[in-house]
């Protein structure tokens, strides 16, 4: 690459698409209101970022049109084993063009030919030219275009510093120079694309080749003398080999309406691009678009409302601010606080607003401060003063995440707090599937405010601060501006939640358990750490003595806890079977050991060597260190905006994953005891309460008559699927039946079934068959929920809580199943 001569980029399109979408797949984006956008995101991000930091002169976007080409008419089977574009993603096609017009950018496209063809065509065009071309692709296929003044940026590595292929790249990846590329693809084909090649011949092997003979000519007038079964394939594959050299081969003559100059880097429609963004809830690249536009005049800038942010810190004006306050009908509240640990913390401050806009705070603690502003006692006539303004029962009380506040106020001797709305639980419950419920998020894609990040106050790292010595002006416009966005999306949040019927749901049920979790969290559970100590010490021993027994199964030491040594261990020394894959070997995960275990007796050990690691680290060890100073009790905290589905999670510790089934497991169970000589535990569970809620759902005869009958469901269920008495069933058709009661009605298949039952796959469809012809209150429930859940793309509960399928109608049978898995 030179420094010296301008800069063309031209971005093959359609991969960087399809690239787009298949990255964001595991975190599908969706808009609010159902649309799928993460293709279009992960496409413009990496335009505006390839823009950001290669800042080149020229730039185009090239695709495909979809149709068939040239090379469809010489071979009727090319790429012949595409599928179609997956449902989710058609959509997107139309946004990206759209998005791409605004952003001025030059985009070429034309019918009978690939994007490939056009590339070659530009590349042609500008040979010896005075401008250094990239070609942003990972196609294999482009690499016979590298040259001297022009190299491939590959796109796989575009999230990062881009990894540049120029000619000493491609011979080291592909075994020859470009301009033999074509003559490669030739004999190996291509699988992508459906090229067949030479049967037989991989790129290694015609990498070898060519080397030794040249080119593609060379190959076959030296056929002869190529050893083994790869002359008699070249010889016999010979016509097909000429084929795929057709086919492989680049158009660069591809009529185009365009020159040099037309390639200019122009800048954006901001408005258009702006209000493209807004819709598809692109929020956070709104910030990147100024980089890409020429100065905006002055009278062209938006204007944006005026932040009326006060400090209080005569009494006079505290007062008047409470007195004001009272007579408000929303008041959004934030303290500032030393730590995120609620019964250690100490308030630095606390912000109010109780209008758009506008917001005042009361400094507590800040690096300035002489002496006490309001009182003898400040912080206890502030907190006196929000008490009594609490009891104002007339007054909506919301701010974001509520629970913490509400701790530290409690903590703090305040105990009538309010918590009357909250905006991260409104925006769970307005979109449960989004990655974060944090206030800038939300703020930015409700509010399209960008806040100030709290890094920009307190530093992070080894140099990070606490906010009592951040300065007051710095804290004002901080602190104010969380109660007054807090409060705007409320305002929104509210009407939001009307609309989609979710207000009862949020009133009810989750502003209610903010209050019981709160308790929760602050009682906590108290830990005999004696008693986890001699566990750890048993399993210590324990571990220590599975270790050796590994050495000896295995004839050596290694790093049990390397996959790597692990894999070489029982795949090349042992010669165990390889049952499954993964990108990086052959895979030892828990699966496989399961299976493995019935061969040798290694894969036994390592299980249990798995096992006991694990609750040691996560349980028995870590425990004790989360035992808080203060009470000697552990507090998890309880999240309410965590999982899509509306149950409840827990960290610090996680006590919702300690197992009960093993033996090691209830051992730590035992851990947890009463804090006080006479103190009781008491445990209670619901009684088949999934069972119930289903019997209630689907109104099925047979399993309404089992509970009003006090009948053991289980047993009921078997009974009637084998067409016998209570009294004549089995436990193995019990435990069948358990299996199958809370398999089958969240879309359990044959091959789950058979799978945990120990069945064939037969079997097992028989089973389910059966199941559904008695219950059959049960099949149509899941029948009439999915067929709603395709129509309305979400399924609900009886309290109303959503949950968004959006791919729940697409086209491949795994994530269409998977999605109508949720949907019950």
């Amino acid at each position: 690459m030179s420094d010296k001569k301008k800069q063309l980029f031209l971005i093959d399109g359609t991969a960087l698409i399809y690239r787009s979408y298949y990255a964001m797949m595991r975190n599908p984006l969706i808009t609010s209101d159902g649309r799928p956008t993460g293709a279009v995101f992960g496409f413009v991000s990496t335009v505006l970022s390839l823009l950001e930091r290669e800042n080149p002169d020229y730039f185009a976007i090239v695709f495909d049109v979809g149709k068939p080409t040239f090379r469809h008419e010489r071979y009727e089977l090319y790429k012949a084993n595409r599928k179609p574009p997956p449902d989710d993603l058609i959509p997107q096609f139309p946004i990206i063009e759209d998005v791409t017009k605004a952003m001025n950018i030059p985009v070429f496209s034309q019918v009978g030919v690939e994007a490939d063809d056009i590339l070659a065509t530009f590349a042609e065009m500008l040979k010896g030219s005075d401008v250094y071309t990239f070609i942003v692709s990972s196609d294999k296929d482009l690499m016979q275009l590298v040259n001297e003044n022009l190299s491939m940026c590959n796109l796989r590595k575009m999230g990062m510093a881009s990894e540049i292929i120029d000619s000493r790249a491609v011979e080291e990846k592909m075994g020859v120079p470009p301009d033999r590329v074509l003559d490669l693809l030739a004999l190996m084909g291509d699988s992508s694309d459906n090229i067949p090649g030479v049967r037989g011949i991989g790129p290694k092997t015609a990498a070898k080749l060519l080397q030794e003979y040249g080119s593609f000519e060379g190959v076959f007038e030296h056929v002869e003398e190529v050893k083994g079964k790869n002359r008699e394939r070249l010889i016999e594959d010979k016509e097909k080999a000429e084929l795929s050299r057709e086919l492989a081969t680049l158009k660069t003559d591809v009529e185009l309406s365009a020159e040099l100059k037309d390639l200019i880097r122009k800048p954006m429609d901001a408005q258009t691009v702006e209000a493209i963004f807004r819709d598809l809830e692109f929020f956070s690249l709104i910030p990147k678009i100024q980089q890409f536009v020429e100065q905006i005049k002055e009278n062209e800038k938006p204007n944006l409302p005026k932040k009326d942010y006060e400090k209080i810190i005569t009494l006079p004006d505290l007062e008047n601010l409470f007195e004001r306050l009272k007579k408000s009908k929303i008041v959004s509240y934030d303290l500032e606080t030393t730590s995120l640990d609620p019964l250690t913390t100490e308030i630095v401050g606390i912000a109010v607003s109780a209008k758009q806009n506008s917001g005042f705070y009361i400094p507590l603690k800040f690096p300035e401060k002489d002496g006490e502003l309001f009182a003898e006692n400040d912080q206890k006539f502030v907190l006196k003063l929000l008490e009594d303004l609490f009891g104002q029962r007339d007054i909506i009380f919301t701010g974001q995440n509520l629970k913490f506040d509400c701790a530290v106020l409690k903590n703090h001797g305040v105990n009538n707090f309010r918590a009357d709305f909250d905006t991260m639980i409104a925006a769970y419950l307005l979109d449960p599937g989004a990655r974060s419920y944090k206030l800038a998020n939300i703020a930015l894609r409700y509010l399209h405010i960008e806040m100030q990040p709290i890094e920009d106050l307190i530093g992070k790292g080894k140099n990070e601060i606490s906010f009592d010595q951040v300065s007051l002006s710095d804290a004002v416009n901080y602190a104010c501006e969380d109660a007054d966005v807090a409060l705007q999306l409320t305002m929104m949040f509210q009407k939001s939640l009307e609309e989609n019927g979710l207000l009862p749901l949020f009133e009810k049920v989750e502003i209610p358990l903010l209050s019981v979790l709160l308790e929760m969290e602050q009682i906590g559970l108290f830990l005999d750490t004696k008693f986890l100590e001699s566990i750890s010490n048993k399993m210590g021993k324990s571990l220590a003595e599975l270790i050796q027994k590994i050495y000896d199964l295995a004839g050596e030491e290694f790093n049990i806890n390397s996959t790597k040594q692990l894999r070489e261990i029982l795949f090349e020394k042992l010669d165990l079977p390889k049952l499954k894959r993964t990108k990086t070997g052959y895979s030892t995960d828990v699966t496989v050991l399961t299976q493995l275990q019935h061969i040798h007796d290694l894969p036994k050990k390592l299980l249990e060597y798995r096992e006991i690691q694990k609750l040691k680290s996560t349980y028995v060890d870590a425990f004790p260190k989360l035992v808080h100073s203060k009470t000697e009790r552990v507090h998890s905290s309880f999240n309410q905006t965590i999982t899509a589905t509306g149950r409840l999670s827990s960290i610090n510790p996680n006590f919702q994953n300690i197992p009960i089934r093993t033996k090691m497991g209830r051992e730590i169970r035992k851990a947890f005891v009463p804090q006080k000589n006479g103190w009781k535990i008491l445990s209670a569970d619901y009684s088949q309460v999934e069972l119930r809620i289903m019997a209630e759902l689907s109104q099925d005869e047979h399993l309404i008559a089992s509970f009003q009958n006090g009948e053991d469901i289980h047993a009921a269920t078997a009974a009637l699927v084998n067409n016998c008495k209570s009294d004549e069933v089995t436990p193995e058709m019990r435990r069948t039946a358990k299996v199958a009661n809370f398999g089958i009605m969240y879309g359990a298949g044959a091959f789950r079934m058979s799978s945990e039952l120990g069945m064939t796959m037969k079997e097992a469809q028989i089973f389910i068959d059966e199941y559904f012809e008695k219950y059959v209150g049960i099949k149509q429930y899941v029948e009439r929920t999915i067929a709603e859940a395709r129509d309305k793309k979400y399924a609900s509960t009886l309290l109303g809580r959503k949950r968004y399928l959006p791919q729940i109608n697409d086209r491949n049978f795994n994530v269409r199943q998977s999605a109508e898995r949720m949907a019950i």
